[in-house]
């Protein structure tokens, strides 16, 4: 990093150009919100598709040239959600990874608005609309970043803004594993969430998970008046009010057993305001916050269940009749420090053992994700830390969040600690503007709402496309090596000792080819051991199954270069070093074997090694070329590396 006084002019130089801006900004989220983009109205509408194409020009008129719009499938195979994918490489080190989405809760009932839900308007310093703030701030965020950025990008930035996110995200996971390369960084940055205040920032350091559950409670086998037969029976939605009442205890505590009670995750500096927090609530004068504990705790770490649907008969058309069942909904907020599956069990084991006067219940688990929580002692943490410090001019605030994000965007095996650890690249988190909790701006130029910190999964399973196309490729490069067979290794022997070492690139080059193509570890010696077993089941001049010993271990060389640089490092020159490890290990392989007596100056010694090493070379060069053609004919656009290929 430079010096202070560095800093401090490049950080007024961004703040310059945002200024200038923000005007644009503005307008952008004005026509952002105008576009209506109700997921729950369903994620595959024209509206939904026409928000995620103005956000992709967005993002490309800020620099992210190949922003684009792709459509998601779900689990099932039916069409999913409208995403807007993009990358910028830089040729840096480190890549950043920015997180928002593009669709908005509905407007409920409009008469409870002071101003039209789908149209921006200005109050006060603070725009009003759906999704000005949620998450309409956040895409803003990135947009102003990376336009006061264009240009003088310190490292690569991938961009991944979901349509699905305020309705579950249904197809978000399988796209994440359809196309885990376009996630594939060293840190990420999530602007969904809000301020401690205005002029207070804040680190999100936890976020709680999410069960939901339906439960249905029977009593009767079919309704019966409530004359005849209320007092002694009970009917079904009394009963189920009162299984969802005994949850709590007479403080308003969760008192299911199992579900797990934490404390704010990296100590609780200060606590939430309950006057404000009431405000923002729109809590009636007369209710009592319920539970007991810091209210941060209570809203960040506690769990939390909420009855968000039930079927009952409406009021207009209710009669005397006592009903013979009930069924209800259960959303519920799990602590960040507890597997979702492990709380919904011990929930639905609360509610199949405690039914209210001998009732059944039926209990169904919708969905589990785990809640997330921040390593305080992170360096990504302590780097943000700074840079808010910075910005505003004071400390951030440790601060939780009630919601969830998608199940997909959950790192580590272990809540708290990812397995991945990584630096933050430079000056990313300077770059952007706020706004306010409820829409409106921040006074400070700079930085998001929140930045969620999540760290790097490796994307190393491998998936079929990646087994289909390294097999494939195998196949091919079985009948080269069968072919290669044939030719006149002998006679160049015997012409000049070593002399046929030029033709052994012609068995080296399938284990580099599918390294760079399919990049997952394994990819080359599978592809070079897969291929010498084919060779030897056509048969051959060497005696059949004698050839896959020396493709297993020219496979290993070809996979030993690309492990030492942790499979991160794909260019012709890791290419080549690898074809010519891989010669180097077919030299060894024939010079220790009983193929000759070890000698330096006979047919497999020093200038067998240096015609095989010159065959490997072109071998690794042949194999880089071969890349580039098939990528660019659009083969392999599944691929991150058919997409890299089609731009070198």
């Amino acid at each position: 990093m430079g010096s202070e006084g560095e800093e401090g002019g490049a950080l007024k130089e961004i703040s310059e150009k945002v200024g200038d801006e923000w005007e644009s900004f503005v307008c952008k989220l004005e026509k952002k919100i105008s576009l209506k983009a109700v997921s729950a109205e369903g994620i595959t509408s024209p509206a939904m598709k026409s928000s995620a194409e103005f956000v992709a020009q967005c993002l490309r008129d800020a620099g992210i040239d190949n922003a684009r719009v792709e459509q998601a499938v779900q689990e099932d195979g039916t069409p999913g959600a409208w995403e807007v994918v993009g990358q910028k490489d830089v040729g840096a080190e480190k890549t950043v990874f920015l997180y928002a989405h593009h669709d908005v809760q509905p407007a409920g009932d409009r008469g409870l608005w002071r101003t039209p839900p789908f149209e921006g308007v200005v109050e006060g310093g603070r725009l009003y609309g759906r999704g000005s703030s949620d998450d309409g701030g956040g895409i803003m965020t990135h947009v102003g970043a990376l336009s006061a950025l264009k240009g003088n990008l310190k490292c690569n930035v991938k961009v991944f803004i979901e349509g699905e996110e305020e309705v579950g995200s249904p197809s978000f996971v399988p796209f994440l594993n359809a196309h885990p390369d376009y996630f594939d960084a060293d840190v990420m940055f999530i602007t969904d969430s809000s301020n401690w205040s205005a002029k207070i920032p804040s680190l999100t350091s936890s976020l709680r998970g999410n069960v939901t559950m339906d439960v249905r409670v029977r009593c009767l086998e079919h309704p019966v008046h409530s004359g005849t037969f209320g007092g002694p029976v009970l009917d079904a939605n009394t009963l189920s009010c009162m299984l969802v009442s005994s949850f709590y205890d007479k403080e308003g505590n969760i008192r299911v057993p199992g579900l797990m009670q934490g404390k704010p995750i990296g100590g609780l500096k200060r606590d939430l305001n309950e006057e404000e927090f009431r405000k923002d609530a729109s809590l009636l004068p007369s209710c009592i916050l319920a539970g007991s504990g810091s209210l941060a705790s209570r809203l960040w770490t506690k769990p939390a269940i909420a009855l968000t649907g039930m079927d009952i008969r409406p009021v207009k058309e209710a009669f005397n009749q006592l009903a013979s069942e009930c069924a209800f909904r259960l959303s519920v907020r799990t602590s960040p420090l507890q597997k979702a599956q492990e709380a919904a069990q011990a929930l639905k084991a609360y509610i199949l053992a405690n039914p209210p006067f001998g009732c059944q219940t039926d209990v169904r688990i919708l969905e589990a994700g785990t809640g997330w929580a921040m390593d305080p002692d992170n360096p990504m943490a302590l780097k943000a830390e700074k840079c808010f410090q910075e910005v505003f001019g004071c400390a951030p605030e440790n601060k939780g969040e009630g919601g969830s994000i998608p199940e997909g965007l959950r790192f580590g095996g272990r809540p708290g600690r990812p397995p991945h650890q990584r630096p933050c690249p430079q000056r990313v988190s300077r770059s952007f503007r706020a706004y306010g909790r409820h829409g409106g701006r921040s006074p400070h130029p700079f930085l998001p709402l929140i930045l969620t910190i999540g760290l790097k999964a490796m994307t190393w399973r491998w998936r079929v496309v990646d087994i289909s196309t390294a097999s494939s490729l195998a196949v091919a490069s079985g009948i080269v090596f069968w072919v290669a067979d044939f030719l006149p290794f002998s006679a160049l022997q015997a012409l000049v000792p070593g002399l046929g070492g030029l033709l052994n690139g012609l068995w080296l080059f399938a284990g580099p080819l599918a390294a760079i193509i399919v990049r997952k570890p394994g990819a080359a010696l599978y592809c070079e051991l897969l291929a010498s077993v084919l060779e030897a089941l056509m048969g051959n001049v060497y005696g059949g199954a004698s050839v896959i010993v020396p493709g297993f271990f020219e496979g290993l060389g070809a996979e030993i270069v690309f492990a030492l640089f942790f499979y991160r490092l794909w260019n012709v020159w890791t290419v080549c070093l690898s074809s010519l490890l891989s010669g180097f290990f077919c030299w060894a392989e024939s010079f220790l074997t009983d193929l000759q007596a070890i000698s330096f100056s006979g047919p497999y010694g020093l200038a067998y090694l240096l015609f095989t090493l010159l065959s490997s070379l072109l071998a690794g060069i042949g194999a880089w070329w071969l890349y580039r053609a098939i990528a660019r004919t659009g083969a392999l656009d599944r691929f991150k590396s058919g997409r890299e290929g089609r731009s070198i």
